[in-house]
């Protein structure tokens, strides 16, 4: 018998228990690790792929690792202007460390009428884009809640 604390307990115990508390301890210490490295990989993939600010001024990012896929997730959030003081609301969930796209959405804000050749335009706010996976969606609502299926692991 060992004693611990307040306890007496026989000393495999005392070892299995530091045993275990070293196993959650390096094992919480790989995740800290990877999600630091995702959070860095997050930044540069972002600067990469939206370099100019005029074109698309990007409203936030964030980056997120995803234990089930092992994947670096980044979420943008960007607006992109189209014509005429018009413009495009748009998130976007990519990998960081790969070149899959998990989930994109867009909004078109059209705040004046105007004529692009054969089709005239009335302002108006119309979803051009959702989708998640392989799940079309119909507006934002939606597209946040499929979004928990990768943000939430």
């Amino acid at each position: 018998m060992v004693k611990v604390g307040l306890w007496y307990t026989p000393a495999p115990m005392k070892i299995v228990g530091v045993a275990l508390l070293l196993t959650m301890a390096v094992g919480i210490a790989g995740c800290d690790r990877r999600e630091a490295k995702c959070s860095v990989d997050a930044k540069a993939w972002a600067k990469t792929v939206f370099p100019d600010p005029k074109k698309r001024q990007v409203v936030g990012t964030t980056s997120h690792y995803n234990k089930s896929e092992n994947a670096c997730l980044v979420l943008v959030e960007y607006r992109e202007e189209i014509i005429d003081g018009s413009w495009s609301d748009n998130i976007w969930l990519h990998g960081a460390n790969n070149e899959q796209t998990y989930g994109e959405f867009s909004e078109a804000h059209f705040e004046s009428r105007f004529d692009l050749g054969s089709i005239k335009v009335e302002p108006t706010v119309q979803v051009v884009t959702c989708k998640v996976g392989d799940k079309k969606c119909q507006g934002r609502r939606e597209f946040d809640d499929l979004l928990r299926f990768y943000l939430d692991n």
